[in-house]
């Protein structure tokens, strides 16, 4: 019979050679011969291109085969195709084809690339899309609109993107108030730090308020229900007498207004200079004007005037002023601002106004997510505080998701780093996961390595801020645990790769397709990685750092391979993980492969198998065939084949578990042995509807490999149309388990240990001071009160305001439990603007902080603050120090 021939081309346009062609076996159908490749593969027979669902065809005699692989990438294919199109139109120039011919077969050759391989516009660069917690360039707080709330998984630093346009308000001295609200992530966190940049925002003495809101807490002093109008925000427009600037839309379709917010500016202040230095009254007019639009942005009424303005002063400092209209009617509002006095043009005059802020308090509340939790943020405009920081707030912060034990089911919500809880909750949270009932969750697999991830300090510390499957975060999840996900049955389950050496099952030549059964190995090059490069997130310095981990028995690596770990942010867990990889790559370069039919069900995802393969005199696999138990005599369907070293016997059960070896001894018969014990299951020998039970048999070391499972895939049908499973898996090598043990933590060991200090997790034991400001609003009288047990007070009455009696744990003293032994290394002092002083004994001097010490403010006194600091005695340093602030309640530009 003459020969088939088949070659295989990886070169576009370049024709398969005689020497390119190897024998192919006949009566094989083309789709079983069709290589692996990454991009499109056309075939062709015998000179003629094959559609694919051709590729049935049996070889026969003298077949000739061609695959061409063509490029993956799709710009690349293009190029060939075009190349092709030039290849062909001047082989019919060259055959005499018309000029015409030629034309119209390019051009329709063309049309025809442009229609099925369209070139695509290149992406445009959009920061949203890119995660801000691991692109440096992208850090720092910004919307992230049409983009996934971030979930913080574990610990971790993140620059919480706004949950509502943030906006600024002046008061009546002209300090200007920056408020936002930041959207720190889905669920309720512990809170670690807040920070500025890398200064803990306590140290900011003009942040007045710093609260974190819990899910489903709203915030009471920033009002995420307003916007600012981008025709007016920042752009300081002039204001010349009688000229009318705007109008401007308050706000978009679909909004309606209940106040307006309108800020002027005096640039360089308001008065009159005189020639001896001094600086006399000057006053300032200007008037607002609104008038209601509709939708479509048409106005429905004419222009109604919102207030006419009076500004006096005498100073050439900046002169800042904002004021919050309300509205008659709730509307879409349109703006407009008008100077109603003579602008003096004097040399001397200080007489200059910018309109700078417009800004529309809707009606709507904001839909703020009732999942996530925020950061309201108050901070002044000062030295130290700029626009450029109020960008760059960041928390630390550790994630809270449920537990689950066999004993009491679900627990409370905790803060943890334990990759278990985090798959766990992925899979089972209706929040942010996928929901899934407890049923289909295999939740004790996850509880057991959850005490196994605990014990070696394995932690998972990851933020989810960008788009993803559940299915590759799942495995992103298990991977910082050296584990797995898959399915079984319906059910999620996971796996971590750690020594075995129960095998679940054994595959023999037995109960496998004929001749499916396959080994290989991966020789070592020259060009082969000595090595790993491990890059993980540093949870002190939060920025890719490298390890060096080399492969046993390297020192210094020549040849390394770069691996990013997703999720590892301890640099001694990196390091474990890293020589583990490097390990595996070393000592794992066997594989095996093998089909077999309902057995192919009993392994999982990383399951230790026992893999006896056809080995010439060894590997001996068969059926028993008869048992006598009185006489522990066994037959069996094959003979033994004896030698020196004793001969070990294993069975596989029913349900394709496999019984301990034993050792057996010749009998009577040349297909018989005998047994130590009977079997500890009943052997079924003569049922014609069920198979024999099946047997190893060999040395105890040797022929029988142990394996771990890496892929179940389809492995087609049977003639009798019996499902198949295709198994690979690999040649397991306990060393790859021990490689990293002299990393484990110890007892009592902390690794990679994070911040203990009070209020993170861990708790802490040293005395540490940090004051927060606060602010005060009240009508009648209000007190700021710094107790002996670490804890501010603070009180307040008033018709206005209500009352109000608030403990605030923690505040000056981080250290549990408060001694007075403690607390009478501290001193504190009080230093108030000029006319809030009540009792001028309690100012301006240093109290011991071993008894109480109460401030007190009434209605007889200014809007205004005072300065809180706290030294210590011995070297009376400052440690740390806060503005109390007190605003009367409906006063103070509020």
């Amino acid at each position: 019979m003459t020969p088939a021939l088949i070659g295989h081309s990886t070169t576009p346009l370049r024709g398969l050679q005689s020497s390119d062609m190897q024998p192919a076996p006949i009566g094989v159908a083309i789709s079983e011969l069709a290589p692996k490749t990454e991009g499109p593969l056309l075939c062709r027979l015998n000179g003629e291109w094959l559609l694919r669902e051709s590729w049935g065809h049996r070889v026969a005699g003298g077949d000739i085969i061609e695959f061409h692989e063509l490029p993956a990438d799709r710009d690349s294919l293009r190029g060939v195709l075009q190349v092709a199109i030039a290849v062909v139109a001047v082989v019919l120039s060259q055959g005499g084809a018309s000029p015409y011919v030629v034309g119209a077969f390019a051009a329709i050759a063309g049309y025809a690339l442009n229609g099925f391989l369209p070139v695509l516009l290149a992406q445009q660069y959009d920061p949203g899309a890119q995660s801000p917690t691991y692109s440096t360039g992208l850090s720092g707080n910004q919307a992230r609109l049409y983009q996934p709330i971030p979930k913080i998984c574990g610990r971790h630093q993140t620059f919480p993107p706004f949950a509502a346009q943030p906006y600024s308000e002046f008061d009546e001295t002209g300090n200007q108030y920056y408020h936002a609200l930041l959207a720190i992530g889905v669920g309720n966190h512990a809170i670690e730090r807040i920070q500025i940049d890398d200064t803990d925002i306590n140290h900011f003495s003009d942040v007045l308020t710093c609260e974190y809101l819990a899910p489903g807490v709203a915030p009471t002093v920033v009002l995420p229900n307003v916007v600012n109008a981008p025709e007016v925000a920042g752009a300081n427009l002039e204001m010349l007498t009688g000229e009318y600037i705007g109008g401007f839309c308050a706000c978009g379709p679909r909004a309606k207004a209940t106040h307006i917010g309108i800020d002027i500016i005096a640039p360089r202040g308001l008065g009159l200079s005189g020639g001896d230095g001094s600086i006399g009254s000057q006053e300032m007019k200007w008037r607002v004007e609104v008038r209601p639009l509709n939708e479509f942005g048409t106005p429905v009424s004419p222009w109604s005037v919102l207030a006419n303005e009076t500004r006096t002063a005498n100073t050439n400092q900046v002169q800042r002023w904002s004021k919050k209209y309300e509205l008659d009617t709730p509307m879409r509002a349109e703006v407009r601002v008008v100077r109603t006095d003579v602008r003096s043009d004097s040399l001397f005059a200080l007489h200059d106004a910018n309109w700078s802020g417009l800004r529309a308090y809707l009606q709507d509340a904001s839909p703020l997510n009732e999942h996530t939790a925020h950061l309201e943020l108050v901070m002044r405009a000062s030295k130290q505080l700029s626009n450029f920081s109020q960008q760059r707030v960041s928390v630390i912060a550790t994630g809270m998701t449920r537990t689950w034990s066999p004993e009491g089911g679900w627990a409370d919500e905790v803060a943890t780093r334990n990759p278990a809880w985090w798959l766990a909750d992925l899979w089972t949270s209706t929040t942010w996961g996928e929901g899934v009932p407890d049923e289909r969750v295999d939740l004790l697999s996850i509880y057991e390595l959850a005490q196994i991830w605990e014990a070696r300090q394995d932690r998972f510390d990851y933020v989810f801020d960008t788009t993803t499957t559940a299915w590759d975060a799942a495995q992103l999840i298990a991977r910082a645990g050296r584990a797995r996900v898959f399915r079984r049955g319906g059910v999620r389950s996971v796996a971590r790769d750690q020594l075995d050496l129960l095998p679940v099952t054994a595959f023999t030549p037995r109960n496998c397709v004929a001749g499916s059964m396959s080994i290989s190995e991966a020789l070592p090059t020259r060009d082969a990685p000595d090595g790993i490069i491990v890059e993980y997130f540093d949870n002190r310095q939060w920025d890719w750092l490298p390890i060096d981990c080399p492969q046993p028995g390297v020192t210094s690596m020549s040849n390394p391979v770069r691996l990013r770990l997703v999720g590892v942010t301890g640099r001694i867990h990196a390091e474990r993980e890293g020589l583990y990889e490097a390990a595996s790559a070393y000592y794992r370069t066997r594989k095996v492969e093998l089909v077999t039919e309902m057995q192919g069900m009993l392994p999982a995802f990383l399951s230790a198998v026992r893999w006896q393969g056809e080995i010439s005199g060894y590997g001996q696999t068969g059926d028993v065939a008869f048992w006598d138990a009185g006489a522990l005599l066994m037959g069996l369907s094959e003979p033994p084949r004896w030698g020196e070293e004793p001969l070990y016997l294993t069975l596989i059960r029913d349900d394709g578990s496999l019984t301990d070896p034993v050792p057996v001894t010749p009998g009577a018969g040349p297909n018989d042995i005998v047994l130590p014990a009977a079997p500890d299951f009943d052997l079924v020998l003569d049922d014609g509807t069920r198979e024999r039970p099946k047997f190893l048999l060999g040395t105890a070391i040797g022929g029988d490999e142990l394996v771990k499972i890496n892929t179940i895939e389809d492995g087609g049908l049977t003639e009798d149309g019996a499902q198949l499973f295709k198994i690979g898996a690999g040649l397991d090598d306990e060393r790859v388990h021990h490689v990293d043990e002299h990393l484990l933590p110890g007892p009592d060991e902390i690794q990679d240990p994070i911040d203990t200090t009070e209020g993170a997790p861990g708790g802490g034991t040293t005395p540490v001071v940090v004051l927060s400001n606060q602010i005060i609003f009240y009508s009648d009288s209000a007190w700021y009160a710094l107790r002996n047990d670490g804890v501010a007070h603070i009180f307040y009455t008033g018709a206005g305001s209500g009352s109000g009696d608030d403990d605030i744990p923690g505040e000056w003293l981080f250290v549990h439990p408060v001694e007075t032994d403690i607390t009478v290394l501290f001193e504190v002092r009080a230093t108030a603007d000029a006319g809030l002083i009540v009792n001028p004994a309690m100012f301006d001097t240093w109290l011991g902080l071993d008894a109480t010490r109460t401030w007190n403010v009434g209605t007889d006194v200014l809007p205004g603050q005072f300065l809180v600091e706290i030294r210590d005695v011995d070297t009376e340093t400052i440690q740390d120090s806060a503005l109390i602030t007190f605003i009367v309640a409906g006063g103070g530009g509020d």
